[in-house]
């Protein structure tokens, strides 16, 4: 097919989104979460964040009912159907005359793993946002969540954050399904997914690694060790555990981790990867196959 002629059908597929309730294909995640990108965002009240965490929980608990996908219309957001490896799922985008950069969400309430897979800086944290795209396709993850709007504006492998850990947030829509999550009794792992440059470290072992791991505290838990170690026996090594083997990058700061801690959860897992990895996974299904299998647990 002509380059001009794919160019015209993905722009079609941008501003022209499928209605309410609509099917959608997996490939379709990447054009809706560009579609739905804004440069700024606005604060939102704390009182919506409860309303929303209800409906997250709602949504990760079964399928949503006619009331749950009107109360998403109320909060400006499209709720679309899609089906990823044969199971029923609920793909959340802002409206075009609503885009606040809350951010996009993939629920799928009827699977049994509870795994949930954060990229809250796919802006730039370069191939994160479609890194997520492909693990959400081919993995089973009972809920996806992108960032839309950039958090933090020097976050990218040129020009890096100052403090890596600086992930302390306001309240937010990441926070409220964290703590759905956490209300259902999900049993997790949840997994925050980075980039970062090795060559911008400041320790040696933060200049070698190929990724960083960490509980999100200075008490890494058993289940990163575990995910470690699964992953430096599938993807090689360098894969280290902060604070034990690398003292950066272990996103002790993270909003999300303080969620979890706060509810008794110990299945937090900051996932730094290297660019040269990052595109790795891009490019091979086989790698991405290791990296889900291990956080999944299924090659545990």
């Amino acid at each position: 097919m002509a380059h001009w002629l794919v160019r015209i059908i993905v722009l079609m597929m941008i501003f022209n989104p499928a209605p309410l309730g609509a099917e959608a294909e997996g490939s379709d995640l990447l054009v809706r979460l560009r579609s739905s990108r804004v440069e700024e965002s606005s604060v939102v009240p704390g009182s919506e964040i409860a309303q929303v965490e209800l409906l997250f929980a709602r949504g990760l608990d079964q399928p949503m009912s006619a009331g749950t996908l009107r109360a998403w219309e109320e909060h400006g957001f499209v709720t679309e159907s899609i089906r990823l490896q044969g199971d029923p799922c609920h793909l959340l985008f802002e409206k075009a005359d609503a885009r606040l950069g809350r951010g996009m969400f993939l629920l799928c309430p009827t699977r049994s793993q509870g795994s949930i897979l954060l990229i809250p800086h796919g802006f730039h944290d370069r191939f994160t946002a479609e890194i997520g795209a492909l693990l959400a396709e081919e993995g089973r993850f009972r809920a996806v969540a992108w960032n839309t709007t950039p958090r933090q504006p020097t976050e990218d492998d040129e020009s890096e954050r100052v403090n890596q850990d600086a992930e302390i947030e306001i309240e937010n829509y990441f926070t409220g399904l964290a703590r759905a999550v956490s209300v259902l009794g999900l049993p997790g792992p949840m997994i925050q997914l980075h980039g970062f440059a090795p060559y911008l470290r400041s320790t040696e072992a933060g200049r070698r690694a190929r990724a960083i791991l960490s509980s999100g505290s200075n008490d890494p838990h058993q289940s990163t060790l575990d995910v470690a170690s699964c992953l430096e026996h599938e993807l090689g090594d360098r894969l280290l555990v902060y604070p034990t083997e690398v003292s950066e990058l272990g996103g002790t700061q993270s909003q999300i981790a303080a969620v979890l801690r706060a509810w008794g959860r110990r299945d937090f897992l900051h996932l730094e990867l290297s660019f040269a990895l990052r595109k790795k996974l891009l490019e091979d299904s086989d790698t991405r196959r290791s990296l889900i299998d291990c956080v999944e647990g299924e090659s545990r």
